[in-house]
């Protein structure tokens, strides 16, 4: 088959949308597929109109002026992968042609319905989304990355659910085990002081990433177990002001350490190194950080629902990310057997091999097409 891949505007500095489409293309190349992948870029009209379009440019490159050259590329392809849902608008030039739209979440939408209170949209932005939802609904297949986000879109998009395929992410980053020797040197060269126990959590920004709760559990735990001086590790994007305020709060501020955009291999460092990745948020599409964790042999504590717990499985804890004290405690129950866990998160990212995410993908193209 031709299979034309679809990617995310580059100046958005998007990581897990390019490497699933870096991930996707490859492994069909490996199938024995003709694939090209192609993206809207920061276009020579767009720069030209920044003055009077300021922060709408972006939108001006995605809707405008990418639209018809996605129209004439496509034409000589098989199927067209667009790899997320907020480009669902593609759909109006591909009509005539076999299309997916993959849908990791619909956070953002969810708020636009009032469904999430966190988080707080303009006008313009919610507008954004119910378009989305409105050519989600015309998209030839949307295939989900999650049973909870397949089924959001089932409860929110008019669709066929034969159309609406489940098709859990793979691996969109290699975590195996690093060896400690190399990981605390890794680690050390970054500034990290790995000794010790110590609590991971990786993740940026979002409201949904819940990095004042990570704090507060952490802040918890700190008070029930003093003399243990168990550390915490945040990994990502550096944490809002009311978390960092709690963390100056502690008794032991100095146990938190925040690593500002690590690389690849340092969070692989960071995986196989920590006692346990915590990762307590309050939504996702799917929770990436929970199978890179368990890849790396890092037990995992998580969300009491889906989709954390879904992909987490049995093998993980499972804690109320907005009762921190609650949370605290099952983890100090289970702390000194944490490490059981480890051959459990072995078993359970076997369901999420990157080969069984490309054969699906290219199943449903063969369906389509």
């Amino acid at each position: 088959m031709r299979i034309l891949l679809v990617g995310p505007y580059a100046p958005d500095g998007q990581f897990s949308i390019p490497a699933f489409v870096s991930t996707l293309e490859s492994g069909l190349r490996r199938l024995g597929h003709e694939v090209e992948s192609v993206a809207p870029q920061a276009s020579r009209r767009g720069r030209a109109l920044r003055p009077v379009l300021g922060r709408r440019t972006a939108f001006f490159d995605k809707f405008v002026a990418f639209p018809p050259k996605l129209r004439q590329k496509a034409k000589r392809f098989d199927v067209v992968q667009i790899a997320e849902h907020g480009y669902a608008l593609y759909e109006s030039v591909l009509r005539n042609k076999p299309h997916a739209v993959t849908c990791h979440d619909l956070i953002v939408a969810k708020a636009a319905l009032g469904e999430i209170d966190d988080w707080p949209l303009g006008s313009a932005a919610k507008q954004y989304q119910f378009s989305i939802l409105k050519h989600l609904a015309k998209c030839d297949r949307v295939p989900c990355a999650s049973v909870a986000t397949q089924e959001d879109v089932l409860r929110l998009v008019n669709r066929d659910h034969a159309k609406t395929p489940l098709l859990y992410d793979g691996f969109l980053r290699q975590t195996p085990k690093m060896e400690s020797a190399e990981a605390i040197a890794l680690l050390k060269s970054v500034g990290v002081d790995p000794g010790g126990e110590w609590l991971l959590h990786v993740g940026g920004n979002q409201p949904n990433k819940n990095k004042v709760g990570v704090m507060r559990i952490y802040a918890e735990l700190q008070k029930l177990q003093p003399d243990r001086k168990i550390g915490l590790v945040m990994a990502g994007a550096s944490p809002p002001e009311d978390a960092l305020a709690i963390r100056d709060s502690l008794a032991h501020p100095e146990l938190v350490q925040i690593l500002n955009r690590p690389s690849d291999e340092v969070i692989r460092a960071l995986y196989s190194t920590a006692a346990a990745l915590l990762f307590p948020s309050t939504y996702e599409g799917f929770g990436l950080p929970i199978i890179e964790a368990q890849a790396a042999g890092c037990p995992v504590i998580t969300t009491n629902r889906p989709p954390m717990s879904e992909v987490a499985g049995d093998a993980a804890i499972l804690v109320e990310p907005e009762d921190p004290a609650g949370a605290a405690n099952i983890i100090a129950e289970r702390w000194n057997s944490i490490r059981d866990l480890i051959p459990c998160g072995a078993k359970n990212i076997v369901r999420f091999a990157t080969d069984t995410m490309v054969a699906g993908y290219e199943a449903l193209y063969r369906e389509m097409v």
